[in-house]
């Protein structure tokens, strides 16, 4: 239970960082999908 948590809580604060990101600055989305994906 515990991985599967970290796995979500994880997956979570990348959507959120990677959503500000796009929000902010466009262009870099394609620089983070490497590192996100």
């Amino acid at each position: 239970m515990r991985v599967l948590f970290t796995v979500l809580l994880t997956f979570l604060t990348g959507s959120l960082v990677f959503a500000q990101q796009e929000v902010i600055q466009p262009p870099n989305t394609f620089q983070l999908i490497p590192l996100v994906g």
